[in-house]
């Protein structure tokens, strides 16, 4: 048996919050605005959420990606911000894509 050291392509781990697996999704409400689901995965199926007092409803905004594996959740970029994922803290960035964009918001969030 010979053994190497890197990483086997092909293999994918899960997305795990809180000690269980999740799916992530990603969807784009405005140029500013994202929505960041994790739906906790049972029998191999996303669980709905709960009724909840989102500010927006469950249907709006356009889906842009969706993942249960760390290893595919690329990038993607949502109006004016590239939303990300890091596995180790499990973490999900969302940056603004220029800084122009990002003095303007810190100026709206000044006045």
């Amino acid at each position: 048996m010979i053994m190497t050291r890197g990483i086997i392509r092909g293999q994918s781990s899960d997305i795990i919050i809180a000690g269980k697996p999740v799916e992530i999704s990603v969807a784009t409400l405005s140029p500013s605005t994202v929505r960041l689901t994790m739906l906790p995965i049972a029998d191999g199926r996303a669980t709905a959420l709960p009724v909840d007092t989102a500010l927006v409803s469950e249907g709006e905004g356009r889906a842009l990606a969706h993942s249960r594996e760390r290893d595919r959740l690329a990038p993607v970029r949502a109006g004016n911000l590239v939303v990300r994922f890091t596995a180790e803290p499990p973490t999900l960035h969302a940056d603004y894509l220029s800084l122009s964009a990002r003095r303007q918001l810190l100026c709206a969030l000044r006045r």
